[in-house]
């Protein structure tokens, strides 16, 4: 019967085999016709045909039944198969959509961030006209207040750990870039800057869910060395900036922030996680 019910399933894939089948199986039946009556004589009695003819009838419209119920099933599993798959692609494809749309919003941040850059503008020593990273950089050079927080060579490398002389040098540019970052013409003129960074780093967790961080990476990596700065001074100094603060830890913002004394300052004032440290890490340093 388990035979019976697979070949009738591998007819049924295949309706071109269809008519083959019913001529077999009409065949089949006119040969044991044949065979079990096959020493009566020939008859032109029409009720002989007719019996015949029930004989055949009542053999071959079961299993053509059978077969056309089998068909039927068939067709029907795979129409459902296909509605599913259809329904499958149509929810890819709007997941896929969905996605589109929040990462072109998220693009479309980073457009804006390039924008604010562009509103920067700057004259260099050589009287040429600067605009975006280099009108920063000219800007942060402008501000000697603020050098001796930036020099590359910072003063806790120039002398051996506990130097009195050093640490008062040290607190002396601590206290000088807090003063001047304070003044309104200073930290103010970069807030907007700073406020577009926060809303790229806010709004990645609602556009990206759990992409989020490897786009985040991908514009952490765009930070100048003279943004990095400013934005450590911004985490460091102001209340906007410390508010921002647990979110800088989320994406390690200041990861790639030069050596200089601000960073040896913000390594102790800052969480390490502000610099892509994480616990293994402090771990592993400490031991």
């Amino acid at each position: 019967m388990e035979n019976l019910k697979i070949k009738l399933l591998k007819y049924a894939g295949h309706p071109h085999q269809w008519p083959w089948f019913v001529l077999i199986a009409a065949g089949l039946l006119v040969l044991i016709y044949w065979i079990v009556f096959r020493a009566l004589p020939w008859t032109s009695d029409p009720s002989a045909w007719g019996s015949f003819g029930d004989y055949m009838g009542g053999l071959l419209n079961p299993a053509v039944s059978t077969l056309t119920l089998v068909v039927a099933i068939k067709v029907w599993a795979q129409q459902r198969e296909e509605l599913e798959e259809t329904k499958r692609a149509l929810k890819d494809q709007a997941e896929t959509a969905q996605a589109n749309r929040r990462e072109q919003r998220f693009f479309d941040l980073m457009q804006v961030y390039q924008q604010t850059l562009d509103t920067f503008q700057g004259v260099s020593e050589q009287s040429n006209a600067r605009q975006g990273k280099a009108a920063l950089d000219i800007w942060l050079d402008s501000h000697i207040h603020l050098e001796g927080m930036i020099r590359k060579s910072y003063l806790r490398a120039q002398s051996s750990p506990g130097s009195q002389n050093i640490e008062d040098q040290l607190d002396y540019w601590i206290d000088l870039a807090k003063q001047h970052w304070a003044k309104p013409y200073v930290g103010e003129s970069l807030n907007h800057y700073f406020r577009v960074i926060f809303r790229i780093l806010h709004d990645a967790e609602d556009l990206l869910e759990q992409d989020r961080h490897r786009f985040i990476r991908i514009f952490r990596a765009q930070l100048s060395h003279t943004e990095l700065l400013l934005l450590g001074l911004n985490l460091w100094i102001t209340e906007e900036g410390q508010k921002m603060q647990p979110i800088a830890c989320e994406y390690g913002l200041l990861k790639h922030l030069p050596q200089c004394n601000l960073r040896d300052v913000l390594e102790k004032d800052l969480p390490p996680l502000v610099f892509g440290r994480r616990f293994a890490e402090i771990k592993a340093s400490q031991s």
